[in-house]
C-alpha cells in the first residue's frame, strides 16, 4: 500500500502542539501556492506533498485540469480534490487491484469519504459553485473571461485563506489520523 511513507511515519509520534503547527504550516503552504501560483486542486496538493514526503511531479501535472471545480465548471471543488488526490498518494495502491479485495483502495476510499463528509460539513457543499454561493452570495463562471476578472479581484483572497488552506488541513487531519489507525 502507498501509505507506509516514511515522512508520514515520522509524524505519526507527533504531540498535540507539534501536529496543531504542521496544520498550520500546510494551511499557510496551501494558501501561499494558490496567491502566487493559483489553481486551487494542484496548490493544495503540493502542499500536501512537500510537508507529507508524497512528492510526485506527474501528479501535479495530473492534477491542472481539476482547478476551478474541474477545468473550470464548478461541479467539484478543484482544493477538495487536490485533497483527495493526496490522501491516493499516501494510501492508494500501488497498481490496479481489485476493489473488492484491495486493503489499500478500502483505507483510501474511507480517508476520501471522510475528508469529503468534513468539507461538505465545513463549506455545505462539495461543488464549487455551491461553496462560492456560500462564500460570497453568487457563483463565478470560471470559463467566463469578465466572471474570471470579478473572482479574481474580489473573491479570489478568501478561496486562497479559507476553502484552500482548510481544505489542505483537513486532508492533513485526515491522513495523519489514519496512519495512526490500526489496519
Amino acid at each position: 500500500m502507498g501509505a507506509t511513507n516514511g515522512l508520514i511515519e515520522t509524524l505519526k509520534d507527533l504531540g498535540q502542539e507539534e501536529k496543531l503547527e504542521l496544520l498550520k504550516r500546510i494551511e499557510e503552504s496551501a494558501s501561499y501556492n494558490e496567491s502566487v501560483y493559483h489553481g486551487c486542486c494542484r496548490s493544495v496538493l503540493k502542499a500536501l506533498q512537500i510537508h507529507f514526503g508524497l512528492e510526485n511531479d506527474v501528479a501535479i501535472k495530473a492534477s491542472t485540469a481539476l482547478g476551478g471545480g474541474v477545468a473550470r465548471t464548478g461541479e467539484g471543488c478543484g482544493a477538495l480534490l487536490g485533497g483527495l488526490m493526496a490522501i491516493g498518494l499516501a494510501y492508494g495502491p500501488d497498481a490496479m487491484e481489485d476493489t473488492r479485495t484491495s486493503a489499500a483502495y478500502q483505507k483510501t476510499m474511507d480517508c476520501g469519504m471522510k475528508l469529503s463528509d468534513r468539507f461538505k460539513k465545513e463549506f455545505g457543499s462539495i461543488r464549487g459553485h455551491e461553496v462560492q454561493k456560500k462564500l460570497f452570495g453568487r457563483h463565478f463562471d470560471l470559463r467566463n473571461v469578465e466572471d474570471t476578472k470579478e473572482f479574481r479581484k474580489s473573491a479570489h483572497k478568501k478561496c486562497e485563506d479559507l476553502v484552500s488552506a482548510l481544505s489542505a488541513r483537513f486532508a492533513a487531519e485526515v491522513i495523519l489520523d489514519a496512519f495512526q489507525e490500526k489496519d
